[in-house]
């Protein structure tokens, strides 16, 4: 828990430095991500890999998918938006159809050269590091 802690203080700190320097719109979101999120529930750690399909409005398409630690795969939905013109730190939220539960993403820096967005956030009652991948190839 202390390493979560530490880990998600130090991705705070960078993503805090790096914001200011760039200027961001809605649309840099769009495309294929590649998505990795970790976190602790129950005292157990678990990890989950998605391949996002945002659309320029920022809503994930349902042909988006999951995989977690446990080997369980489903469907994804949610979206993730930029909250104002210029600004590079998004907000969003995942839903996983196959137990409807949804990770809430509270803060999620997108870096200057628009290919990596790093950021931390929230899932049943426990927290989680979240970033993504731009993923060119589109799988």
């Amino acid at each position: 828990m202390n390493r979560l802690l530490a880990s998600t203080a130090i991705a705070a700190a960078v993503l805090v430095g790096s914001s200011a320097e760039a200027n961001c719109v809605q649309a840099q979101a769009a495309g294929f991500w590649s998505a990795y999120s970790s976190g602790v529930q129950g005292g157990e750690s678990y990890w989950v890999k998605c391949t996002l399909h945002i659309n320029t409005a920022g809503n994930i398409i349902e042909t988006s998918g999951c995989t977690n630690s446990a080997g369980r795969v489903s469907v994804a939905t949610g979206s993730i938006l930029a909250p104002g013109t210029g600004s590079c730190n998004y907000k969003g939220s995942i839903t996983y159809k196959i137990n409807n539960t949804t990770l809430t993403i509270d803060r999620l820096t997108l870096s200057q050269n628009k290919e990596i967005m790093e950021g931390v956030g929230s899932y049943n009652n426990g927290f989680v590091t979240f970033n993504m991948v731009r993923n060119r190839s589109g799988n």
